[in-house]
């Protein structure tokens, strides 16, 4: 790779959690630095540090230890909260190399009252958002599934505030994260029940999302990018809800054990990645259109398909190996073989997890470790996509 392309190379992704008070952002957050703080071997072996920050690691790491041995939980967010995580791989001699970073923001729930009252710096957030993270709050969906009032209401203001604000640029990938999870599962709700619940009673969610799918199908690709996913920041049997006060109590004996905690953060640089590709693409065949109906014929400089067209910026990413894997991906469909394919890859993920672990020994450099990076992220979207099926968004889960 070239020094220009190195230096080029997209390496800061902006990602924004928002969603209503109570929904459980900040517990999710710090779950999500207490899965990812440390190098795991297999699926996650990557880490999440936040340099020369050791204030902000002291309050994620007081939250979570309020979640796991405080009775009562740790307050919300107080007002705009922005973290800036290094995502980093380890070689095979122990030293590690950052790959990314993820520049995380996570807005006052309490104080957001609609787009007009959204303050300059959260709008600018939305603006320079490359993917969302919209929390809905597990225990109201369920209370909407039962007709009850909190869950009602829930509804109402969950569409007309979080989403309005969203529609500033609403192609960006977004992923929907069930929070609570293991209150949903032990009442028996699938993430279908979910889904409908979701997008069926809040016509806000349906609209929002509709003329992504709507050209994801038109495409028969799945240039969507919007997913939704199940998530527990405690895992199971750790809390309980108390109808008598509408509050969630914790059982003692239990340790917090997140689950799916990474996923629906990991899963949008795949999924940006190929919204740019796509983008580039589009840009140069209607460059290839004109210079045609001039009577030109252009030069094509394809190199597989990956190279051309790319944002200045992007070149670097965008030439890694991994994106040739991307495009293959990127041109399945959302259904019939591409089912049968995620299947394959679910039985093949062992063996493609220690071909990439062989990778580490050649990380040197940034760049180096962006490709193992990213190559860890597709393979996991991969392999939870092909378990879980249910967690893309189609025209099918949308009211007619």
């Amino acid at each position: 790779m070239s020094g220009s392309n190195h230096e080029s190379a997209k390496t800061n992704f902006n990602i924004l959690m928002i969603g209503p008070s109570g929904s459980g952002k900040t517990v999710y957050l710090a779950a999500l630095w207490k899965k990812l703080n440390v190098p795991a071997r297999g699926n996650l072996d990557f880490y999440l540090s936040l340099p020369d920050q050791q204030e902000k690691i002291n309050i994620l790491n007081k939250i979570y230890e309020t979640v796991a041995f405080e009775s009562e939980w740790p307050p919300g967010t107080a007002n705009v909260s922005a973290w800036s995580f290094d995502c980093r791989v380890r070689k095979n001699d122990g030293k590690t190399v950052k790959a990314l970073t993820f520049n995380y923001l996570d807005y006052a729930g309490g104080n957001f009252g609609g787009y007009a009252d959204v303050d300059q710096e959260v709008q600018k957030a939305i603006r320079n958002a490359d993917g969302y993270l919209v929390l809905v709050d597990g225990l109201r969906l369920l209370q909407l599934h039962q007709g009850k009032k909190p869950g009602v209401k829930w509804a109402v203001q969950f569409g007309s505030t979080v989403i309005p604000p969203l529609l500033q640029d609403a192609t960006k990938p977004t992923q929907f994260v069930i929070s609570k999870w293991d209150v949903l599962q032990s009442a028996g709700l699938s993430l279908e029940d979910c889904k409908r619940l979701l997008f069926t009673k809040i016509r806000e969610v349906s609209e929002f999302v509709r003329p992504l799918v709507e050209e994801a199908m038109m495409k028969g690709d799945r240039k969507a990018s919007i997913r939704v996913y199940p998530v527990s920041s405690v895992g199971e049997n750790f809390a309980w809800y108390d109808e008598s006060n509408d509050a969630m109590h914790k059982n003692e004996e239990v340790f917090p054990e997140p689950f799916n905690v990474e996923c629906p953060l990991t899963s949008l640089i795949p999924l940006y990645i190929e919204q740019q590709m796509s983008a580039a693409r589009e840009e140069k065949k209607r460059a290839i259109e004109a210079q045609m109906k001039l009577g030109n014929r252009p030069e094509l400089d394809l190199e597989g398909g990956i190279r051309v067209g790319m944002k200045k910026g992007f070149d670097g990413l965008a030439q890694l190996p991994f994106a040739g894997a991307l495009f293959k991906w990127a041109g399945e469909g959302i259904g019939g073989d591409a089912e049968r394919q995620h299947a394959e890859r679910v039985r093949t993920h062992e063996a493609s997890l220690q071909e990439i672990l062989k990778q580490q020994g050649a990380i040197s450099d940034q760049l180096r470790a962006q490709q193992y990076c990213c190559d860890m992220f597709l393979k996991g979207m991969h392999t939870f996509e092909a378990m879980n099926p249910e967690c893309l968004v189609t025209i099918r889960d949308l009211p007619s």
